[in-house]
């Protein structure tokens, strides 16, 4: 390739670069904690289904990719946040995306984030610093099941039928996921021993019917991830909550209307492929498209409303 070839190549690649830089979103100036005087004080643990990924627009620290100094994406279009307005309740806010039940039991998921952005100690150990806190809402265990990989499997053009691999996928669901969610949701517990703590489900992307707006994946594999792993992940959630002495909140229905296949994918409550970045930070693929098969603004809208009546009734009686 001549110099002239190289040159277009590179302008292309600045003109990209430039683009990318114009629509990215600066960090959100919100306050992370909408209401820090209030009595009434929510906890918020878990991953990206929690943290607020998809939304787009997140907390500063929360989106530093250089050298995986945090990704938590955390926001203020998150549930946790909405419901802290609406409670006009305290936030402490915790979860990170991509959190596995290690990073809230024994790891810091961000060593580097530093002191004042949450990210560097297992989250269970924040919590354990949290002054009376009342309810502790707890997302955790889709990381552990294999949801990147589901997704890369069932959702990319031109692979097999991800039903191949649908036994082991079950199988880790009962020999890992279970038992570690059983761990995570005792040490919580056993963290915040006067809160009301709570393990929220995970919502079903899809609608009753399938279609083709979803481009890699088949009505067989929307089967498979409708009607059987969300419903088998969601029971061992449950399960698992009661047996570690906590109660669960169900959100597996929260989208519906709004999923995939009930509406246009641009109206759709959970974004198919998502680019997103924040202004100022260095670029990288995975960082671009990490919003992908997560509940956008309209998703945690939902999801607030499927949770707060829950909340409301315990603010109602607490002194």
């Amino acid at each position: 390739m001549g110099l002239l070839g190289l040159a277009a190549i590179a302008a292309v690649g600045a003109l990209v670069v430039l683009a990318l830089e114009l629509w990215g979103e600066p960090p959100d100036p919100a306050p992370q904690d909408p209401n820090p005087d209030s009595s009434f004080r929510i906890v918020a643990l878990g991953d990206s289904y929690i943290s607020g990924e998809g939304t787009r627009g997140y907390f500063p620290g929360t989106d530093e990719p250089g050298g995986a100094r945090n990704l938590c994406h955390r926001g203020r279009r998150a549930y946790p946040y909405l419901l802290a307005e609406r409670l006009q309740a305290s936030l402490v806010f915790v979860a990170c995306s991509g959190a596995e039940t290690q990073e809230v039991l024994a790891a810091g998921q961000y060593p580097r984030s530093g002191d004042d952005v949450y990210g560097a100690r297992p989250q269970v150990e924040v919590l354990r610093e949290v002054e009376d806190p009342d309810v502790v809402l707890v997302s955790i265990g889709g990381n552990d099941a294999g949801f990147v990989e589901i997704g890369t499997q069932c959702a990319v053009p031109g692979l097999p039928d991800c039903r191949r691999f649908e036994q082991r996928w079950l199988r880790r669901l009962e020999a890992e996921v279970y038992p570690a969610l059983v761990r995570t949701y005792t040490a919580v517990r056993e963290a915040a021993p006067d809160a009301d703590v709570f393990a929220i489900t995970y919502p079903n992307p899809l609608g009753p019917r399938n279609c083709d707006d979803l481009a890699g994946l088949k009505p067989p594999e929307m089967d498979f991830i409708r009607d059987v792993f969300v419903g088998r992940l969601n029971e061992i959630v449950v399960t698992a909550a009661e047996v570690a002495g906590i109660r669960s909140i169900d959100v597996a229905g929260a989208l519906a209307g709004h999923r995939f296949c009930e509406v246009p994918l641009r109206k759709a409550a959970i974004n198919f492929i998502a680019f997103s970045r924040t202004r100022g930070t260095p670029i990288d693929v995975p960082h671009l498209v990490a919003g992908s098969l997560h509940p956008n603004a309209l998703g945690h809208e939902l999801l607030a409303k499927a949770v707060l009546p829950e909340l409301e009734g315990l603010q109602a009686g607490s002194p």
